[in-house]
């Protein structure tokens, strides 16, 4: 799969031929984050960091794994928990039981 994801950036690269790794796995992974699929944009967050190790820049290619740990921590929490966002919003919140004070 990954070698799959590997091969596709590269042969996105040589269509675009002076654009940069990185801002090619940017707009890729935006496309793909507004989709919804969490596993897609993992993958796709993943592919971004790629990019940025490849071009030898560290600044943003911590921050672009740090962030694709985050999403594909979020889709394994969905996963494992079944559908839905992993991270409780205002309504979750409100429709669960009063906590009990000590």
């Amino acid at each position: 799969m990954r070698r799959l994801a590997v091969l596709s950036l590269s042969l996105a690269l040589m269509v675009v031929g002076c654009e940069k790794q990185s801002a090619v796995a940017e707009k890729q992974a935006g496309m793909v984050e507004r989709t919804g699929d969490t596993a897609a944009t993992c993958e796709a967050k993943r592919r971004v960091a790629q990019a940025y190790l490849v071009e030898n820049d560290e600044r943003n290619y911590r921050s672009a794994h740090l962030a694709a740990e985050a999403y594909c921590l979020n889709d394994k929490l969905k996963t494992d928990l079944g559908s839905g966002s992993a991270i409780p919003t205002g309504d979750d919140l409100t429709s669960m039981p009063p906590s009990r004070g000590r």
